[in-house]
This record gives C-alpha cells, structure tokens and sequence, in this order.
C-alpha cells in the first residue's frame, strides 16, 4: 500500500540560484521601474529635482533625505520667487519620486508640507493657467493662412486639421504613421498606440471626421500630404527642411508641433500669448461642449481618465448659454 502524500508532508528544498540570473533580474527589474513613467514625465521630473538639489545644498540642507522643513522652506521660496502653483505641484512630485523611488518615506505628504501647500494656494491662489482653446473659427483663418502648395504648409495644414480634429495630444500627433490610418467612408479611424493616459500600450481607436468642405477636411488634407510628399508608410508628420526637402521617415518632435501651432495659428486667436499644441485639443472639446455634445462622447474621444479634468473645458464652451441670454434680451424669446 503507497504511501498517502498530504500537503504537510511535501518538504520544498530552496534551490539556489545562480548569481548570474539575480543580476539579470536586478537589471530588469531596474529597466521596467524606469519604464514605469513616459519620457517628458522623466525628463521634467529631472529637471525639477535638480533645481531643488542645488537650492538645498546652498543652503547647507540634506536634499535626500530631505527634511519635510527643507520642503517646505523650498516651496515657499518659489512662491515667492513668482513660480506658479502648476510649477509648485511638479516640484513636490519630483521631490516625491526621488524618495519613494529610492525606497526612502515622502517628506512631500508631511503635515507641514501639505498645511504650507495649502497656505500658497490661498495666498497666491490655485489658479492654473490653461492652453488657450483655438476655437473653429480661428482654426479656419489659420488654415486659409498657409500656404498649401509648399510642402511645408501642406504638411502643417494637415497636422494642424487632424490634431483639431482628434482632440490629440502633440505627442499623439507626432507618432502617427501611415499604418495607423483607417480611411473609411466616414473618415479615418486612427489607430493611437500609445498615449498619455496608455502607458500600458493597450491602444486606442479614434475617429476622424470628414469635413464637407475640403479646405478643411482633416482626411482630404493629409490624403494631400501623403501623395505631395510621396511618403507611402512610416511617419506621416515628417521633417521638412528650410530648402523644402522632405525627410521620409524622420517624424517630427512633439515640441515641433508645438512651434507650427504657436507659428500658425496663435497670430488669428484671440488669446495668442496662451496658444500651445494642447489648445487644438482644447478647442474640439470647448466646441464639443458648446454644440451640446454628451459628455461621455467627448470623454471617449479625448480619451481623457476622468470627466472631471473635461469641466473646464464643458464650462468654457457653455459659458454663453441661449437659454440665458433670453433673461436679459426679451426679443431672444
């Protein structure tokens, strides 16, 4: 009769392992811990904490650890220093990351700190400057405005259509390929393989709209581009040099985007100075919500996490509400 094995009495010898393969794992371990945050997050990060780094040491204070004291000395010294609360927000998640990624406890969530935080934002206030909203009619005369027979403005023509007409961010815009457009019936159905709010790469599918009018029309405009610049896969949004010469496959930068929008289209807005990339992303949406579109179509276009960060965007696009602008003009009735 065998032996009736139970759980308890199943011995697990440890077995060793090599040190070769803990080194591999350490290695991975780091590269997927720094994969964990989108580059411009890294970068910017980086940035703030090297500011904070050689204020503190100047000061003759520990940066790492650094005292919830040290923080919040640091803090009220770029307020004073006329830094925005926008900036204020990033310096404490930078200062955050460099301890908690280094297994050290957050100076940045102390009493202390958050009570300061607080303070700033009643004394100077909480308010965030936004992108201005490049609105359709503005969009329009920006368009009009190029020249679309140059490679060049044939290309920022159609960048600029697509990103106003996907909602995109820059960096969404900067990564299309050709690959990624769907041409149907109704528009594009653009593949987004990452994005801001995806950095898991599930992917995302938007639609892109035809326009009745082809001057316009953000599929007409980029088949356009495409056929002008002879460019059949890979980037869609490439480099074209001060002599006119298209550089197939070298995709634009994000922050090339953000140059053809503050180059083209601020001059025709009514805020210029406030123009960036994001505000043809802020323009659809303010559009959107001024033509009374539901809310979770918006949010499933713009691919925004919660409808919280689309309100102001909703309150700006109905802000000028028909119904109330009866109250005061009766002929409106």
């Amino acid at each position: 009769m065998s032996e009736r094995i139970t759980p308890d009495s199943i011995v697990i010898t440890p077995r060793a392992v090599p040190s070769t393969d803990l080194t591999r794992l350490d290695k991975r371990v780091t590269e997927y811990e720094q994969a964990s945050h989108a580059d411009a997050t890294k970068r910017t990060y980086n940035g703030a904490w090297a500011k904070f780094v050689v204020w503190a040491q100047n000061q003759g204070l520990s940066p790492l650890p650094a005292d919830p004291s040290t923080v919040a000395r640091y803090l009220a010294h770029r307020a004073e220093t006329g830094r925005k609360v926008a900036t204020l927000n990033m310096d404490r998640c930078a200062i955050n990351h460099a301890h908690v990624s280094r297994g050290l406890e957050s100076p940045t969530s102390h009493p202390g700190v958050v009570r300061v935080v607080r303070g700033i934002y009643r004394t100077v206030g909480a308010h965030v400057d936004k992108a201005a909203a490049v609105r359709m009619d503005e969009l329009r005369v920006a368009l009009d405005a190029l020249d679309q027979r140059s490679l060049a403005g044939a290309r920022n023509a159609a960048l600029l259509a697509v990103g106003f007409g996907g909602a995109l961010r820059r960096s969404e815009l900067a990564g299309i390929c050709v690959e990624h457009l769907d041409e149907r019936v109704e528009g594009f159905a653009l593949v987004l393989p990452k994005s801001k709010t995806d950095q898991e790469r599930r992917g995302a599918t938007i639609a892109i709209y035809r326009v009745s009018d082809e001057r316009y029309c953000p599929v007409a405009l980029v088949s356009r581009w495409l056929a002008m610049a002879g460019i059949k896969a890979g980037p869609v949004f490439v480099r074209v040099d001060r002599h006119g010469h298209v550089h197939p496959g070298r995709a634009i930068t994000p922050e090339t985007v953000n140059e053809i929008v503050k180059q083209h289209v601020a001059p025709y807005c009514r805020n210029p100075a406030m123009v960036t990339a994001h505000s043809l992303r802020a323009g659809f949406l303010t559009e959107a919500a001024s033509a009374e579109t539901p809310e979770h179509l918006m949010q499933q276009h713009s691919r925004h996490k919660s409808r919280d960060t689309m309100q102001g965007y909703i309150r700006e696009g109905r802000l000028f509400n028909a119904k109330l602008g009866r109250v005061t003009d009766p002929t409106k009735r």
